[in-house]
């Protein structure tokens, strides 16, 4: 049975979060074989009162012998032919070649092989099993998406009631739900071929779904990280490296962005924004307010952009993003990739590897570090970082002529943001003016302020 074939609704212009419950329920309700496979225990809602009206009596009729036998006053009670016959031709009626079960059942207990209280139980679980008469429930509809056993009945309340605000009246599934659930109905593809029917339906009329649950990103340029071999890409992502937030993989936002500066820089995060297409009006202001060391209080006006995009992110973390606060960081792959590219193109030539366009993306990177992790002291041009190792890197692979210097030994007492606390080891690395000099050619667009 096709639900919505039967119910000419072939062509439908839309199809509301709601309706597509409703149909979905509606088919999984006459699923009711394969249902009880992927739920056992719904058969156990089959009631007295439903296999009384099946038998074509009032709903009390199973209840009164039940409680005839259990209360001692009929305890050997039994069904006799005629209500056996009625039975058998009510189940034929409703169910056809479905009633094959509930007929052994009839026949082993007209046999005396099962007590009347073992017969009705038995009839009970078949009939939940075969007869469609046991309503699918939201809960069930939960676990078949693949979400919390509530999620359902959240989502339904939220899109039929305006009062109620946990999701959006205009709510849709998102493209990462609605594949898990696909996902799920494929253990019996052939059973569930109506739901999958009315899944496309729901993909026709609503082309503009978000790609995953959560997605609140206002950007217009997801993609804009997804060229790294980008000067303008590589230099944003080496600032997000140095003072930028990607949630963590395993944490509820892993999808967050986050880029905040200084109020006398904003200049850089307006550009970001303008980069990743957010809307001006959605940067916000904010004070960080902390006592120093000397018991002063100190207020410093920032000014910061926030967004939710899960392709975005992931491919940040694809290329290696380490944040100001993480243990682990690395010069990305990419930066190395087109370090070796622009040496090999520049072997042997009377340019320099920085001036090739590779060089230049490379150079980008380390100005969008230096601009969100470095200062420019005098003629000091300095970069810093906790791990020692991405310093040496550096050194390395950009050939700055000076040694790494500790700025602050480990397990040393300092006071920050409000309190005293023992510190990680802090390292920085004079770059020189040759390689800042092929920094500041790589990319125009970096932070005037550091420039000189």
């Amino acid at each position: 049975m096709n639900l919505l074939k039967s119910s000419k609704k072939y062509h439908r212009e839309s199809y509301l979060t709601v309706d597509f419950i409703n149909d979905i329920l509606k088919i999984l309700q006459v699923k009711a074989e394969v249902m009880a496979k992927i739920f056992p225990k719904r058969v156990e809602k089959y009631s007295n009162r439903k296999l009384s009206i099946l038998w074509g009596h009032q709903k009390d009729y199973i209840n009164s012998y039940v409680y005839r036998i259990r209360s001692a006053k009929q305890p050997d009670f039994r069904f006799k032919d005629k209500a056996l016959s009625l039975l058998k031709k009510q189940v034929i009626k409703k169910l056809n070649v479905k009633a094959l079960g509930i007929l052994r059942l009839i026949t082993l207990y007209k046999n005396f092989n099962m007590t009347t209280l073992d017969f009705i139980n038995k009839l009970k679980r078949e009939l939940g099993r075969v007869s469609g008469d046991i309503e699918a429930s939201l809960v069930e509809l939960s676990h078949l998406f693949g979400r919390s056993l509530n999620y359902m009945v959240t989502v339904k309340r939220s899109v039929e009631n305006i009062h109620i605000n946990w999701f959006k009246n205009d709510f849709k599934f998102s493209n990462e739900i609605l594949n898990k659930f696909k996902e799920n109905l494929e253990i019996d593809k052939y059973s569930f071929r109506d739901v999958f029917y009315v899944i496309r339906e729901f993909e026709r009329c609503n082309p503009n779904i978000p790609d995953y649950s959560h997605q609140q990103y206002t950007i217009s340029n997801v993609g804009a990280f997804d060229n790294i071999f980008n000067i303008k890409s590589s230099y944003w992502f080496g600032f997000l490296c140095a003072d930028g937030y990607v949630g963590r993989p395993e944490n509820k936002n892993s999808h967050r962005i986050c880029f905040e500066l200084a109020k006398k820089d904003e200049a850089s995060v307006y550009k970001f924004a303008d980069f990743v297409g957010f809307d001006e009006e959605n940067v916000r202001e904010r004070t960080r307010i902390f006592i120093d060391e000397s018991g002063c209080i100190k207020r410093y006006k920032m000014v910061s952009i926030e967004f939710q995009a899960k392709p975005m992110a992931d491919r940040l973390r694809e290329l290696g993003i380490f944040g100001s606060k993480s243990d682990i960081k690395s010069i990305p792959k990419y930066v190395q990739q087109v370090i070796k590219l622009a040496k090999r193109e520049a072997d042997g030539r009377n340019y320099n590897w920085s001036d090739t366009f590779y060089g230049k993306v490379a150079h980008a990177w380390l100005l969008g570090f230096y601009d969100g992790d470095g200062n420019l002291r005098r003629y000091s041009v300095r970069i810093f970082s906790s791990v020692k190792s991405l310093l040496e890197n550096i050194k390395d692979l950009f050939e700055s002529p000076n040694d790494i210097n500790m700025e602050k030994k480990p397990n040393s007492i300092d006071f920050i943001i409000n309190r005293y606390s023992r510190t990680k080891e802090f390292y920085s690395l004079t770059l020189g003016p040759e390689v800042f000099k092929r920094m500041l050619l790589s990319y125009s667009g970096s932070m005037k302020r550091k420039r000189g």
